[in-house]
Order: structure tokens, then C-alpha cells, then sequence
């Protein structure tokens, strides 16, 4: 039996999932099977890096949410800015037909 892959979610799902996390009442298992995720870990390490992940579904663009799935800080926090900005700029390019 070969082991599975570990599944990269997007940021807006690690966001729903450390929701429903907080929430005590629901079961763990059903979180893996809903999401397909295959283990504990992957579950342990979203709550983890919960703060992390929330600020950063906070603060990065709507339109961005489902694409980006990494959280990473940056050293130069404003050449971060710019690369989001040019983020929102390319997607809004690929929405309205320009690629």
C-alpha cells in the first residue's frame, strides 16, 4: 500500500477549517473526510499556526484567498506589499480576459 501525498489546501480552507476547530462539538474525523485530508497532523499543525493563518487570511486580498495556500512572513515587508498588489493586478487581468 503505497503512503498518500498530503494534500496543499488554500488559505481560505485552513480558515474554515480552524473555524470549525474552535468550534468543541465537532469531530475530528469528519473534518478528514470532509476536506480529505489524511491525518491528524496536517490538523494539528492548521491549529498550530492558527494565529498565523488568520492574519493572514485577514489581510491578504478576497480575490486571493483561494489561490494562495503558503503563510509565510516576509523580511521586507514592503516589497511583500507590492508583490500582493501585483497579485491582485494579475488576477484581475486573467478575470477580465488579458493572458
Amino acid at each position: 500500500m503505497s503512503a498518500k501525498k498530503r494534500q496543499q489546501l488554500s488559505l481560505e480552507t485552513k480558515y474554515e477549517i480552524i473555524n470549525k476547530l474552535k468550534n468543541k462539538n465537532i469531530n475530528r474525523k469528519t473534518l478528514l473526510s470532509d476536506y480529505n485530508i489524511n491525518s491528524y497532523s496536517h490538523l494539528t499543525q492548521l491549529w498550530k499556526n492558527r494565529d498565523k493563518i488568520i492574519e493572514k487570511y485577514e489581510t491578504i486580498d478576497k480575490k486571493l484567498r483561494k489561490s494562495v495556500s503558503r503563510v509565510r512572513s516576509s523580511n521586507f515587508p514592503d516589497v511583500e506589499e507590492v508583490r500582493n498588489d501585483l497579485n491582485v493586478i494579475y488576477v484581475n487581468l486573467i478575470l477580465f480576459g488579458f493572458s
